[in-house]
């Protein structure tokens, strides 16, 4: 696709990215297939309906009676009718117009009045995968890789995660993900040096991986308990998936933390952080792995605070990026660039 970059260019001892001129619609138009959180599960509540603002539109989400999530197009395919209107009828959601059904993989149920169900009565819906406290979607036609797992967890099923922290920010979904492979900012506000040369790996069009070391500099008190329990030098396994999905090994400790986030519109993104592990049979074991994870939260929460404050209202640019101290943001947006998109059905779904 490369709608993000040309080529890099020498430029005597250094290399500056050169690329097309692209205006901010054509670059996030269109969003890459993926797995999205789409809000927390709490806010879903059985026999509700809810109107959702994502990927430049709106969804609407739904719990039927057996607590199943369903999300669906936001209009009847009938006469247009907006479906947040709607109301649950056991484990559909019934159109307020002419009580037409719809389950959550979007198919006609029930027409009144009328047996006979024809094939363009049906709408259009997203995969749902309710995991950690979060509704996921997959924003596609059918995904294209299954649900990320976490690589240390045993068994994907039984595990512990902590509450989920979440953020309404005024920047476009991938400024916080993009984030977490640029190592070079790691010095400039976090107090960490990155001591081995960063390894960056795209594993497949989906999946971009980064490994490095970072010494923990004691320079503030949330430093100088991230040294006394976790370890003074961090080695760091960074897993994106579909763009947006971002898992984060601490290969010393039992950490796992998952960082994702909801494109609202071009502009606007929720993040959301939690972190998991897995279950022990020893019942002591489990009583410490429930309070690490809440700890590990709050010092997730506190080390992304600058990161934060500093995204709010960011309008990523890529022009002014450098090899030599940038290579971490050019290989996100490389990939980032090249991963598939559906328009079609992006456009169907919202028009």
């Amino acid at each position: 696709m490369n709608i993000l970059y040309q080529s890099i260019l020498c430029q005597s001892e250094i290399r500056e990215i050169n690329i097309k001129q692209f205006s901010k619609d054509e670059l996030f138009k269109y969003f890459p297939e993926s797995w999205y959180p789409l809000c927390l599960s709490s806010e879903i509540h059985k026999n509700e309906v809810k109107k959702i603002k994502a990927f430049s539109g709106h969804l609407v989400c739904y719990r039927g009676e057996n607590g199943k999530v369903g999300v669906l197009k936001q209009f009847c395919p009938h006469m247009g009718t907006d479906l947040s209107n709607s109301k649950v009828v056991e484990n559909c959601i019934e159109c307020s117009f002419h009580l037409r059904k719809y389950n959550p993989e979007g198919r006609c149920t029930s027409m009144y009045g009328h047996n006979n169900i024809p094939k363009n009565a049906h709408t259009q819906s997203l995969e749902v995968i309710e995991k950690f406290n979060i509704v996921f979607v997959y924003f596609g036609t059918d995904p294209k890789f299954s649900f990320p797992t976490f690589s240390r967890v045993e068994n994907q099923e039984e595990y512990y995660s902590s509450n989920v922290a979440n953020y309404f920010l005024n920047t476009p979904y991938q400024s916080l993900l993009f984030n977490g492979f640029d190592t070079h900012h790691l010095g400039c506000i976090h107090s960490r040096v990155v001591s081995d040369n960063p390894q960056f790996i795209a594993v497949n069009e989906f999946l971009l991986t980064a490994e490095y070391s970072m010494k923990v500099l004691p320079n503030r008190f949330y430093d100088k308990i991230v040294q006394r329990i976790n370890t003074k030098e961090n080695h760091v396994k960074l897993e994106s998936w579909g763009g947006n999905f971002l898992i984060i090994t601490l290969k010393d400790t039992k950490d796992n933390i998952l960082i994702t986030s909801l494109p609202i519109n071009e502009k606007e993104s929720r993040i959301f952080l939690t972190s998991m592990t897995s279950k022990s049979t020893n019942l002591w074991t489990n009583i410490k792995q429930y309070f690490r994870l809440k700890l590990t939260t709050i010092l997730g929460v506190e080390f992304l605070k600058p990161d934060i404050k500093i995204i709010e209202n960011m309008r990523p640019e890529i022009r002014g990026l450098y090899n030599e101290l940038d290579i971490g943001v050019i290989e996100f947006w490389k990939y980032w660039d090249k991963l598939p998109r559906d328009k079609n059905f992006q456009d169907s779904f919202f028009r």
